[in-house]
């Protein structure tokens, strides 16, 4: 849990932050003009972009799904700290809670009573977060009811300013909490249980920090190291590094923008490639820009469907590294080592050669597949096979849409076989004289469409 109350603290600060930007443009007004002939409703909200940052960033408070959601956060530190919280406080919270929930007035439409939650769910599930077609179609309807439809979404921008002072009473309360003997007994006892490095198994620390497994910048919020499994200088220095290179690969950075929310900053994410920018524009759309005077977007034939073929050309920005990648890669795998067969598992031997590749470079006496066949996807996912009583650790990576194996140890070495083969890998000498492959990444149906 203790990670978790990290995690909520750390994002109010980033919500707090972006939200400071956007105020300073201006607030959310809704505005009626009425005269003898029309009326006329209008909601105006500070700077577009802050705006649409703000509102990004608050869903992580706002999403029922989201393991930082306000109401699940509240009632699990209740749970677990309901002793130490003073009544005052706890009643303020509620209080804050229903007045926010149920917002400033009601809206009814059909007999159905719409409270100011209500209202924000239609719109963040039907059209700004998701695709709910159902409740589209019913935003649509409201719309066309006179002045209400800038009244709806009046809510919603208000809804989530509103949630903020919410987020700030919970962070006050996990902070006061923080200082009890109960929370320091369970998660704050000085060191942690463990304070060896699984990287470069230095004892020497300091230990601070928690690790994310995959990058936090490629979208990983929740899957995490405890204290004491990496040093700081580590997770601070070289695996940063890696974090980075991987995210930056030519092999994932178009899909990145499409993949994450919100950067570390809080921005929406923003790609500069040659004379293409790839940028997020809002939750559900990214959009293609080819600079002024530029041909690298253009026009090709209508097809019978209506839609128009465009061609793009670009460059990269910088060209790929599969040592780079590998190390990232198997950065990854011992922290997933290390979280389901333990710290000292993780810190043996059998792992050596891997640790000094990740920490250091130089070769590793394997292979690094790559399949050329890719699908547009968003998310990641890792698996691997690992019996301590058998030598090899391969791991299957899935980036994107972009498949990767890679192993933790140098033997058995992964070789391209006829599988392999005919699902289009090709593979990356990790030592000797490095030799450049020819290696092309082509889009495919998903596999259940594919022929």
């Amino acid at each position: 849990m203790r990670s978790i109350y990290r995690a909520f603290k750390k994002h109010y600060q980033l919500c707090k932050d972006v939200y400071r930007k956007m105020a300073a443009t201006g607030g959310f007004k809704y505005e009626l003009h009425f005269t003898q002939e029309s009326s006329e409703a209008k909601v105006e909200t500070p700077d577009a972009e802050l705006t649409m940052r703000f509102v990004v960033v608050m869903r992580r408070f706002l999403n029922p799904a989201d393991r930082l959601y306000y109401k699940t956060m509240w009632s699990t530190l209740q749970d677990e700290f309901g002793g130490a919280i003073p009544g005052e406080v706890k009643t303020a919270i509620d209080k804050k809670i229903n007045i926010l929930t149920q917002g400033w007035m009601k809206f009814e439409m059909d007999g159905d009573v719409l409270t100011a939650e209500r209202m924000y769910e239609v719109i963040a599930d039907g059209v700004r977060f998701g695709h709910n077609e159902q409740l589209a179609e019913y935003l649509r309807k409201i719309e066309q009811v006179p002045l209400v439809g800038p009244l709806f979404w009046h809510q919603f921008y208000s809804f989530t300013e509103s949630a903020l002072s919410v987020a700030s009473m919970i962070f006050g309360a996990i902070s006061a909490v923080e200082r009890t003997d109960k929370y320091k007994q369970l998660y704050d006892g000085g060191e942690p249980a463990v304070t060896r490095c699984i990287y470069c198994l230095s004892t020497d620390g300091p230990f601070k920090s928690e690790e994310h497994i995959v990058p936090e910048a490629m979208g990983n919020n929740d899957i995490v190291l405890p204290r004491g499994y990496v040093c700081d200088p580590c997770n601070n220095g070289v695996l940063s590094r890696l974090d980075d290179e991987l995210r930056t690969s030519p092999l994932f950075i178009v899909q990145w923008a499409s993949a994450v929310e919100f950067t570390k900053q809080g921005k929406l994410p923003e790609v500069s490639l040659g004379d293409i920018t790839i940028k997020r524009t809002d939750p559900l759309n990214v959009t293609w820009i080819a600079n002024p005077g530029s041909d690298a977007i253009r026009a090709g034939k209508q097809c019978p469907d209506g839609t128009t073929e465009l061609h793009m050309h670009t460059s990269l920005p910088k060209r790929f590294d599969e040592v780079l990648v590998a190390r990232a890669l198997c950065k990854i795998g011992l922290a997933a080592v290390a979280l389901d067969f333990g710290h000292e598992y993780a810190c043996s031997n059998r792992f050596d050669a891997a640790r000094r590749f990740i920490c250091k470079g130089g070769e590793f006496r394997n292979n690094l597949l790559i399949s050329q066949w890719m699908t547009m996807r968003t998310d990641i996912q890792m698996q691997y096979h690992h019996l301590p009583e058998v030598s090899g650790t391969v791991m299957e990576h899935h980036i994107y849409g972009v498949i990767l194996l890679m192993s933790l140890e140098e033997e058995p070495k992964l070789r391209l076989n006829p599988v392999l083969r005919s699902l289009g890998f090709v593979s990356f000498p990790l030592c000797g004289k490095r030799r450049r492959t020819k290696f092309t990444l082509r889009l495919v149906p998903p596999p259940d469409k594919a022929a």
